[in-house]
């Protein structure tokens, strides 16, 4: 029995495409009569079966084509299979066309138009799309992600010849680099090595007082006397020489704590004048000074 199925909301199926379902329907009706006429003839599958698996088909193959042109075919068979091609046929075509709805038809069996009715124009909004029917898959349950830090992570088994190799490897480039680097401080190192050398020489050729590491005990006020009358200084000629204050000198001669860099200056100033003066006095120095005078220059 043809009806219309203009009042469909969304869309319908082609005229060609109405006609394959209308031969289906045709044919399964057909067989009904014979099995009525015939009881002894029994179809594997009833009308309503065949009409259900080529519509669903047919509507399955429809939305693939058209969400994804050229996918992959699913698992079916038989009316599902047919109903499957003719759909994805008719997508092919209307793409072909430019149509973006199916044209309606008069002549579609209201059985189909039921079901697609039911099964697909109520209530489907127009982003909907039809998955492809598949064989069901096996649930493989993922294992959980391990979320624990390294330490606490189970140690993997180690290659030992590749552990090897590695230390080797990395003891050669340790080794190469300390090479480097102990070259390249040493050739750093030897000028300035030179510089404090040379500059050390030139200061103790331009001091006139000797290179004498040894410590300096204070002086004695006898001593500091004894070398004054030797030179012939006064007070205030020792403390203009020695840069030091008058008081200074008047303090050391009566063996009164001073600074030892007053002591050390004083010294340094006789010890110069002896230098100065020449071997005269050489000997009275020596004697007088003998505790706290440093060695003779050379």
């Amino acid at each position: 029995m043809a009806t219309s199925i203009q009042a469909l909301p969304m869309k319908s199926l082609s005229p060609g495409h109405a006609r394959t379902a209308a031969a289906t329907i045709a044919a399964a009706e057909k067989r009904r009569e014979l099995r009525a006429n015939n009881p002894d003839i029994r179809a594997p599958h009833t009308t309503t079966s065949r009409l259900r698996a080529f519509a669903d088909g047919f509507v399955t193959g429809y939305e693939i084509e058209t969400a994804t042109p050229g996918g992959p075919n699913p698992f079916v068979k038989g009316d599902r299979f047919r109903g499957f091609e003719a759909g994805r046929t008719e997508a092919i075509l209307n793409r072909a066309r430019g149509l973006s709805d199916v044209q309606a038809t008069d002549h579609l069996p209201e059985a189909i138009e039921k079901y697609c009715r039911d099964r697909l124009f109520s209530e489907v909004p127009d982003n909907f799309t039809i998955k492809a029917p598949r064989r069901p898959a096996r649930q493989q349950t993922a294992q959980p992600r391990n979320t624990a830090p390294m330490d606490d992570m189970p140690q993997l088994k180690q290659n030992h010849a590749l552990d090897k190799i590695t230390a080797a490897t990395g003891q050669k480039i340790l080794s190469d680099m300390k090479a480097q680097l102990t070259a390249q401080i040493q050739g750093m190192i030897a000028p300035l090595r030179r510089r404090l050398d040379d500059l050390s020489a030139s200061l103790a050729q331009s001091s006139h007082l000797p290179i004498d590491p040894q410590p300096m005990a204070p002086l004695k006020g006898a001593e500091l006397r004894a070398a004054r009358a030797l030179l012939n200084w006064t007070q205030d000629e020792l403390a203009a020489n020695a840069g030091v204050s008058k008081r200074f000198i008047r303090l050391i001669e009566l063996d009164e704590p001073v600074p030892l860099k007053h002591h050390q200056a004083v010294a340094a100033s006789i010890h110069a004048a002896h230098i100065i003066v020449g071997n005269s006095v050489e000997a009275g120095l020596n004697a007088t000074f003998s505790a706290w005078v440093g060695r003779k220059r050379a």
